[in-house]
């Protein structure tokens, strides 16, 4: 069937005129790819382009959908979860496309990475609708091993559907084995308020380069064989030699500020999880969903290093409000229900503290710092992190904050100091 479909091509072809090519006919040993985010959004309601546009392999005689997806899914495997799936879109709007005839541009190939639903569809019907990553509890909430329970590698008993030629001549030499870092990672239970004294250790594939870089850390994608962290693709986050160097000054060690960093953020996932059941209780269905906070966990590397592990997020990064309290991005509802999300801190601890540096992908945040009333205790160690700029910080805020009309849901008050 294959050979008379191209003979058919080749007879339309002559019947259009001897000049015209069928570029389908021809498959390189490569094709063009934009990765694309899982969800549509903004007010045009499209895909949002993730890094630059990629040379991605391809090993297969004819260009199908199926082909790209195969080759999209080797490409990109190592930085997506392993249970997302690829899908080919039609363009930076979609729709997701099963046959190469919905694809208008065949020089570039818009793909997204979703959660499966049900078996796919090859080469029959395309969606007149985009589809969305489904995302539940069991996605995002990821249930770890026991703290007090070490694990080892476990031995994949997946095989691939097919290999290409290159790797079966590649299975005639010893297979190196990939370097690894071990690193035992300490959990925080904050409703008892206390750390696990026993850690997990756990080995990483650590990334040779940093992703990104802040004002105080640099972060490194990993991925890991152990049970209870693979599948996942994590961050490992390191602090730059000057920050250590500053935290040193400060009278702290690095472990003692790791160990903040890591209780800080669990108390802003905490203050998510306060906002969100305010929300459902109430039923304040006009606030929609609520941000939310990933796990973190303190590391210490085999060289003595303390580290902060987290999941990777995926998306496009916005800071919405800075640590010093200054207001990043206006007019979005994002930047609204982070406002919000700030003076309900604020008011939660009845005055007290405020979290700030609200920053993330969508809905997913991270990085948090937080802004204490007092900056130090009474004696005289600092509170939370080096970026606690305190009352001068939550003063800021309040003088650039208009309540909007997620913290009139809320019933938050209105300050005296905030801007009417």
């Amino acid at each position: 069937m294959a050979e008379w479909r191209k003979f058919a091509e080749k007879q339309k072809a002559k019947r259009r005129g001897k000049n015209q090519v069928v570029e389908e006919s021809k498959v390189a040993e490569e094709i063009v790819v934009q990765r694309m985010s899982a969800d549509v959004s903004g007010k045009q309601q499209k895909y949002s382009r993730i890094g630059a546009q990629e040379y991605v392999p391809f090993e297969q005689d004819e260009l199908s959908i199926r082909n790209i997806k195969d080759a999209c899914q080797k490409h990109f495997g190592p930085q997506i979860e392993k249970d997302l799936v690829c899908d080919v879109l039609a363009g930076e709007r979609g729709p997701s496309c099963n046959k190469m005839a919905q694809i208008p541009n065949k020089k570039v190939f818009y793909v997204r990475f979703v959660k499966p639903e049900g078996e796919l569809e090859e080469e029959e019907n395309c969606s007149r609708e985009p589809k969305r990553a489904r995302y539940d509890k069991a996605s995002t909430t990821r249930s770890l091993p026991s703290p007090k329970k070490q694990h080892g590698s476990l031995v994949s008993k997946v095989y691939p559907k097919s290999l290409s030629v290159v790797e079966m001549l590649r299975l005639g030499n010893v297979i190196a084995k990939s370097t690894t870092t071990v690193i035992d990672i300490f959990m925080f239970n904050i409703e008892h308020m206390e750390w696990f004294t026993a850690p997990v250790t756990v080995e990483f594939r650590i990334a040779d380069l940093p992703f990104a870089s802040g004002g105080f850390r640099e972060a490194f994608k990993a991925n890991s064989d152990t049970l209870g962290f693979s599948g996942v693709t994590w961050v490992i986050k390191k602090y730059l030699k000057a920050t250590s160097e500053d935290i040193i000054k400060t009278n702290q060690t690095v472990e003692s500020h790791t160990r903040k960093a890591v209780q800080m953020h669990h108390l802003a996932r905490n203050f998510t999880s306060q906002l969100k059941e305010k929300v459902e209780k109430e039923t304040l269905t006009e606030f929609g969903t609520t941000f939310h906070y990933k796990k973190v966990f303190l590391g210490k590397m085999s060289d003595g290093d303390y580290v902060t592990i987290e999941e990777f997020i995926d998306g496009v990064f916005v800071k919405y409000i800075n640590n010093n309290g200054d207001i990043c991005a206006k007019d979005d509802v994002l930047c609204d229900k982070a406002q919000c999300f700030a003076h309900f801190t604020y008011e939660k601890s009845q005055g007290k503290l405020m979290v700030l540096d609200v920053q993330g992908a969508g809905l997913n945040l991270y990085d948090p710092e937080i802004a204490s009333a007092e900056l130090t205790d009474g004696d005289g160690s600092l509170r939370f992190c080096n970026g606690n700029l305190a009352e001068g910080a939550i003063r800021n805020f309040f003088a650039k904050h208009k309540c909007n009309s997620y913290c009139k849901i809320l019933q938050l008050k209105l300050l005296p100091s905030a801007s009417q």
